[in-house]
C-alpha cells in the first residue's frame, strides 16, 4: 500500500481556488506558516515510474512570502464589523455620513446589524473567498437626520446584497461584487462594555411607533453598575432602576426618580416618561462602535446612546450642576447663575463662583485633590435671590474636597467622609476639535464645505479658540455664558486658497456668532441676524 503522504495547496491564478499538490518542486524548501508566490518550470518526463508523475517541476524564482494569519487572526465569521467606505448611488466608494453607524455581524449562516437606521438580517453563503448575501429584510423607520441617511442605507444594503467575494486585508474587510469592485469596506468593530461608562442618549422610542431624538437642551443619560443598579438624568429628574444581564438579554426593571416638575423646554416631562417607559421595554441590546443599542424583544431599537468621553480634571472648563449647602443638603445651582471651575496644568485653579471671580492652587494625587482658595473679587450681587449664600456653599465645599472621579463629561468631588459634596459637567464646547459640516441659511439655502476635516474649530480653557480656515490657520479669542457665544478672530494667515474655497466665508460667520447649543455629538452655532445656523461634529 501507499503510506501516509504530504501535500501543498496550490493555485495557478489568485482568483482560483486551491488545490491538492502531493509532488515535489526541484530546488524549493518549504517553511511552514508562509504563504509563497513562486516562478516554476514544467517539464514532461518521459517514461516515469508507475508510481511517480509524468511532469517535473523545478524552482525558478521566488515572487513573495508572507506569513499566514494565525488561528485567531481576524476571520469574516464571529467578528463585529463597522462600515467605514460603501458604494454609493453614483458608483462611488464613499465615506459613511459622520454621525451614522452601519454595521455587520455574519454567524451560522445570518449576517446583521444595523443600516444607519433600520436593523436588518438576512442569510449568507461563504465558499472559499466567494460569498453570496441575502435576501436581506429589515425594520422600518424612517430618520431624518442626518440628511442622507435613507439614501446611504438604501446604497448599504444594494451594496450589501450585490457581494460576490470577500478579502480580510490588513485587518479589514472588503466585499466585491460580480465584477470585481469593491463595494463595501469595514474595519472591526471597538466594542465597549456596558457597565463603567457614561452613556448619552441619542433617541428612543416614544411608543408612537418612532424613534425620536432628544430634545434640543435635554439630556438624558445611563450608567450601568457592577451590582446591577441603573441610573442617569431622565431630562427633568434623575432615576435609578434594577438591571438584569444574561448574555446579550437585558431586563430592565421600573425606574424610580426624583420628583421634580419641568416646563422648558415644551416637552420636556412627555419625553422623560417616554424614555424610562422605553428603557422596561428593553429585551436585548448591543454595540455599533461607539453606540450602545436597546432592543425589544421583536428586534426594534428602543434606545439609541452613544459612548460619553472621559475627560481629563486639566482638559476642560467644568461646570457646576450641584452642591452641598452645609446643612445636610444637595442643591442645584440657582436659575440664572454660572459656576464654573478650571484646573489648570500648573496647577493653579481659577473660575466664577457666581457672582465674583477666584482663584486659587490645587495638587492632585491618583484619585486624591487638595484645594487651597487664594484672592477672590469683591463683587455684591443681589439677583438672583440668594446668589451670595450659594457662593459662600460653594466656596466652602471646594475647600472641603478630599476625592474627586471623573466619568465622561461628569466630576463628582467627594470630602474626607466620602459624601458627595459637589458635582460639575464638563463644558459642552471646550475639549474637542470640532468639524464644520454646513451653514443653514434662514431661507433654507445650505452652504457645505467639500472636505469638513479642513474647516475645524477649537475652544481652549483659557479663552482662547483655534481654527482651520481650509488652506489658513486663524486664532482668537471667545466668551460663553450660558447658552451666548462671541467669538472674535484676530489672526489669521494669508495664504491663497483655491477659489471655490469657503475660507473668507466660515471665519467671517464665526465672527458673527451669538448662541449655541449642544444636541448629542452636533454643535449648533446660531449666526446674528438670524441669519442661520452652522452644525459641527466631534472630529
Amino acid at each position: 500500500g501507499v503510506g501516509p503522504q504530504t501535500c501543498m495547496l496550490v493555485k495557478e491564478n489568485p482568483e482560483d481556488e486551491y488545490t491538492f499538490f502531493y509532488d515535489q518542486i526541484e530546488g524549493f524548501n518549504y517553511e511552514e506558516g508562509y504563504e509563497y508566490e513562486l516562478v516554476i518550470k514544467e517539464e514532461q518526463v518521459e517514461n516515469p515510474p508507475a508510481d511517480a508523475s509524468s511532469i517535473k517541476w523545478t524552482l525558478v524564482s521566488v515572487e513573495s512570502k508572507e506569513p499566514v494569519a494565525e488561528s485567531g487572526a481576524v476571520q469574516l465569521e464571529d467578528t463585529d464589523w463597522v462600515l467605514v467606505s460603501y458604494m454609493d448611488q453614483e458608483g462611488v466608494l464613499a465615506d459613511p455620513l459622520p454621525g451614522t453607524n452601519t454595521s455587520a455581524r455574519f454567524q451560522d449562516g445570518q449576517v446583521n446589524g444595523n443600516a444607519g437606521c433600520n436593523n436588518y438580517f438576512g442569510g449568507y453563503e461563504v465558499d472559499g473567498n466567494n460569498l453570496s448575501v441575502g435576501p436581506l429584510a429589515s425594520t422600518e423607520m424612517f430618520c431624518g437626520n442626518p440628511p442622507g441617511v435613507m439614501d446611504q442605507e438604501n446604497a448599504y444594503l444594494v451594496a450589501l446584497g450585490s457581494a460576490a467575494s470577500y478579502a480580510i486585508e490588513g485587518g479589514q474587510l472588503v466585499i466585491a461584487d460580480s465584477d470585481g469592485e469593491t463595494v463595501l469596506i469595514y474595519n472591526v468593530a471597538d466594542l465597549k462594555s456596558l457597565t463603567g461608562n457614561l452613556w448619552k442618549v441619542l433617541s428612543y422610542n416614544n411608543g408612537k411607533e418612532a424613534v425620536v431624538s432628544v430634545i434640543i437642551g435635554t439630556e438624558l443619560t445611563a450608567v450601568f453598575d457592577e451590582e446591577g443598579q441603573l441610573s442617569g438624568a431622565a431630562g427633568c429628574n434623575n432615576y435609578s432602576a434594577a438591571y438584569e444581564v444574561d448574555g446579550e438579554m437585558i431586563n430592565i426593571g421600573p425606574a424610580i426618580t426624583t420628583r421634580k416638575a419641568c416646563s422648558d423646554p415644551e416637552g420636556i416631562m412627555e419625553q422623560e416618561m417616554e424614555y424610562l417607559a422605553a428603557l422596561e421595554m428593553a429585551s436585548s441590546y448591543q454595540f455599533e462602535d461607539d453606540r450602545l443599542i436597546l432592543l425589544d424583544s421583536e428586534g426594534r431599537r428602543v434606545v439609541n446612546y452613544q459612548l460619553a468621553r472621559t475627560f481629563e480634571l486639566s482638559e476642560t472648563i467644568w461646570y457646576l450642576q450641584n452642591y452641598f449647602d452645609g446643612s445636610e443638603a444637595i442643591l442645584s445651582t440657582l436659575a440664572g447663575t454660572e459656576i464654573t471651575a478650571y484646573f489648570n496644568q500648573d496647577g493653579s485653579l481659577s473660575g466664577s463662583a457666581g457672582c465674583n471671580n477666584y482663584s486659587g492652587t490645587y495638587q492632585v494625587d491618583g484619585d486624591m485633590i487638595e484645594v487651597e482658595l487664594g484672592p477672590l473679587t469683591m463683587m455684591f450681587c443681589e439677583q438672583p435671590e440668594g446668589v451670595m449664600d450659594q457662593e459662600t456653599a460653594y466656596l466652602k465645599a471646594l475647600e472641603s474636597v478630599t476625592s474627586y472621579r471623573i466619568l465622561g463629561d461628569v466630576m463628582v468631588m467627594q470630602d474626607d467622609s466620602g459624601e458627595e459634596v459637589l458635582k460639575f459637567k464638563a463644558s459642552d464646547l471646550v475639549g474637542y476639535v470640532w468639524m464644520w459640516l454646513e451653514f443653514l441659511e434662514n431661507n433654507d439655502t445650505i452652504t457645505h464645505p467639500d472636505i469638513p476635516a479642513n474647516y475645524t474649530l477649537e475652544f481652549h480653557p483659557d479663552g482662547v479658540v483655534n481654527l482651520q480656515a481650509d488652506c489658513n490657520n486663524a486664532s482668537g479669542s471667545y466668551t460663553a455664558k450660558g447658552s451666548q457665544l462671541d467669538i472674535e478672530i484676530v489672526v489669521t494667515t494669508l495664504a491663497a486658497c483655491p477659489p471655490e474655497s469657503l475660507s473668507e466665508e466660515y471665519i467671517q460667520l464665526l465672527n458673527d456668532a451669538v448662541a449655541y447649543i449642544r444636541q448629542g455629538e452636533v454643535l449648533f452655532i446660531d449666526i446674528m441676524m438670524d441669519a442661520g445656523t452652522m452644525r459641527f461634529l466631534p472630529q
